[in-house]
């Protein structure tokens, strides 16, 4: 299918539907511009809820065109997350339209969220469905990389930067750990790297939780991973799949770009000052 010219009423709504299904298409040999990505996105949410992001770049994206920058540290293959999850209106779906991509490596993988929460015992089920958890913005990149004696290594700096930088925002949400999603009114879990604590546990308590969680919802047979081509189209939805970039080719030396349209979604939850929740957690004393 040519996205540019073969997507009228009747195949958008056929799209539509293999999304419900599926939770992520793959539309290979595409040749697009930013516009045309928001073009499609917008006609299939219906509306003008799509936003354009380029990959790997600190500035704006301008006319529609990615604006390639340095790596900034915060692809990593440790980390499973659904895109905005530490924001009021996390992102409904996200199309990533691949430039470069390295010789070997670079792939993205995604982890079933149905499957996950329905693969739950039914009392563990029963459990998660009455919790919340708090989402802020780090992805606590550091540990998996360790700089050179010299401090020369560039990639350790920049993950340090952006760590900070992020650390430094304070932004965080409330969401609850089971989502109903709004079209299938399939129940999926919400989880993933960015989830700092269940709100009213105690911290032993909730960060065992969220690692069992973290951990069940990635496993193997829940999962698939995407191998890059040049002008591939990847549609998904985060409010069903979490998704992590593999960073296991050199970051310094080869390009991986991509422009990303994100279809913005709906309000699940109040914003929150990260430093002003400490009342919603009870630490052992």
């Amino acid at each position: 299918m040519n996205l540019v010219t073969d997507l009228g009423t009747s195949e958008m709504a056929d799209l539509r539907a293999l999304w419900a299904e599926h939770l992520l298409i793959v539309f290979p040999r595409q040749q697009l511009t930013g516009a045309d990505m928001l073009r499609i996105a917008n006609a299939f949410v219906g509306s003008s809820l799509a936003e354009l992001h380029p990959e790997r770049t600190a500035g704006p994206c301008s006319a529609g065109m990615p604006i390639v920058g340095e790596w900034d540290g915060y692809k990593d293959g440790h980390n499973w997350h659904s895109d905005k999850s530490f924001t009021t209106e996390p992102t409904a779906g996200t199309m990533l339209y691949c430039h470069a991509t390295p010789v070997v490596g670079g792939d993205t993988m995604f982890a079933n969220m149905y499957t996950a929460y329905e693969s739950l015992s039914p009392k563990m089920r029963g459990i998660v469905e009455t919790l919340s958890a708090v989402h802020v913005r780090n992805l606590r990149l550091r540990p998996l990389y360790r700089p050179t004696p010299d401090g020369s290594d560039t990639v350790h700096r920049s993950i340090a930067e952006v760590e900070r930088r992020h650390s430094a925002s304070g932004v965080a949400s409330v969401h609850p750990i089971v989502l109903i999603h709004p079209e299938t009114q399939r129940k999926a879990l919400y989880v993933g790297s960015r989830i700092d604590h269940i709100v009213g546990m105690r911290r032993a308590e909730s960060d065992a939780m969220v690692r069992f969680l973290s951990e069940h919802a990635a496993t193997l047979e829940f999962t698939y991973r995407h191998h890059w081509d040049v002008h591939d189209l990847v549609l998904w939805d985060n409010r069903c799949l979490l998704h992590m970039a593999l960073c296991d080719y050199d970051v310094e030396r080869e390009r991986r770009e991509f422009t990303r349209c994100v279809i913005v979604g709906e309000a699940g939850s109040e914003p929150l000052d990260f430093e002003d929740d400490r009342d919603t957690l009870q630490f052992e004393s």
